[in-house]
C-alpha cells in the first residue's frame, strides 16, 4: 500500500502510524511511518519517516490507547482534546488501515488533525448519538438517585459497559495533602478489586 500517496491526498496535517501488537496483545511501539508536508511542518526539523512518535512529542496514554483501538481493533475514532503540553486543542480523526502482510504484529492507521487555540463548542457538541445518550443517562442516574454511592457506582458501571474497558474508576484527590483514594471502581473481570492495584490512600 502506498502510504505516502494516502497522506499527500489529505487536505490537512496527516500521517500514517504503525502500532506494534505485542505477544501479550498490548500496545508496543507507535511509529509515524510517513506524513504529508503540513504534518512535517508542525512537527519541525526533528521529524523523519518511521520515527517513534514519543521522540517528537511527550508520551500520551490517551493517544496511545486511541491508536491501538484504531489500528488493532479497527475502530474508527474521533477525539477533540486539550493538549496541555502544547497549550492547544486538537481535533483528531483516526481511521484504521489494512494490516501489514510482511509483519502480522504491525497494524496501521491514518491520523489527521487540526489545532485550535481554545475549545470549540460546535466541535465539542459533535458527538455520536450513543455518546449523547450515555451522557444524558449518566445525568439522570446521578440526579435521580437518593443514595450518592449507589448512583455513582451505577454511572461507573455504565461507563465500563459502554466503553468496553477493563476498568472504570473514580478517585478523590487532595491536592494540598498530596493524597488520593479510590471512591468507586468497576471491572470487566470477576474477583478483581481496587486493592489489587492501589492501597486505600497514597502520598
Amino acid at each position: 500500500m502506498d502510504f505516502q500517496s494516502i497522506v499527500d491526498a489529505q487536505g490537512m496535517a496527516a500521517a500514517v502510524l504503525s502500532v506494534e501488537r505485542t505477544e501479550e496483545g498490548s500496545c508496543g511501539e507507535i511509529r509515524i511511518v510517513c506524513a504529508n508536508e503540513d504534518y512535517k511542518q508542525i512537527m519541525g526539523p526533528g521529524f523523519h519517516d518511521n520515527i517513534i512518535y514519543s521522540d517528537l512529542i511527550p508520551k500520551e496514554p490517551n493517544f496511545e490507547d486511541f491508536c491501538y483501538r484504531c489500528a488493532v481493533l479497527k475502530q474508527h475514532l474521533h477525539a477533540y482534546v486539550d493538549v496541555k503540553a502544547m497549550g492547544l486543542w486538537t481535533d483528531g480523526t483516526y481511521i484504521p488501515l489494512s494490516p501489514s502482510y510482511d509483519n502480522e504484529n504491525l497494524c496501521y492507521l491514518l491520523f489527521f488533525f487540526e489545532f485550535t487555540q481554545g475549545p470549540d463548542s460546535e466541535k465539542m457538541a459533535n458527538v455520536s448519538m450513543e455518546t449523547a445518550q450515555l451522557v444524558i443517562q449518566t445525568c439522570i442516574n446521578l440526579r435521580g438517585s437518593e443514595n450518592f454511592y449507589e448512583g455513582i457506582n451505577t454511572v461507573v458501571g455504565d461507563i465500563l459497559k459502554n466503553t468496553q474497558a477493563f476498568s472504570a474508576c473514580i478517585f478523590m484527590v487532595d491536592t494540598e495533602k498530596r493524597k488520593f483514594a479510590p471512591l468507586c471502581a468497576k471491572y470487566s473481570k470477576e474477583n478483581v478489586s481496587i486493592e489489587d492495584f492501589f492501597t486505600v490512600s497514597h502520598t
